[in-house]
């Protein structure tokens, strides 16, 4: 959000896409086309308690224990080559695998294995 709330601001497009000269950000993407809008119609679901809430619950549980496991590895694995690499995204990203993984064991402890 650091380069796209200034981007649109100003009107410009932000640095981190022109400097990997691509038409647009594939992180911006998956965060704000799919995931960011699949996390709200979940929780939303949840709460309404709809059929495939809990399967989606479960299904984004388990994707955001992976891709905040890959977020703090390749972190310290560009922080390995290169210590001007910030470090700042780890510890959050290591509350947030760790949240995510207890969340998944609850979940798939609650499974019954007779509706499979």
């Amino acid at each position: 959000m650091n380069d796209i709330i200034p981007a649109i601001l100003g009107d410009t497009t932000p640095l981190s896409i022109v400097d990997v000269k691509l038409p647009t950000n594939p992180v911006y993407v998956l965060d704000l086309a799919f995931l960011i809008p699949l996390y709200i119609v979940t929780a939303i679901w949840l709460l309404r308690r709809h059929p495939w809430s809990g399967l989606l619950a479960g299904g984004l549980a388990v994707f955001n224990s992976l891709l905040s496991v890959s977020i703090v590895s390749s972190t310290l694995v560009q922080y390995s080559v290169d210590q001007s690499i910030s470090l700042a995204v780890v510890p959050l990203f290591g509350i947030i695998a760790l949240a995510s993984f207890v969340l998944t064991v609850m979940y798939l402890s609650k499974l019954d294995g007779a509706s499979w």
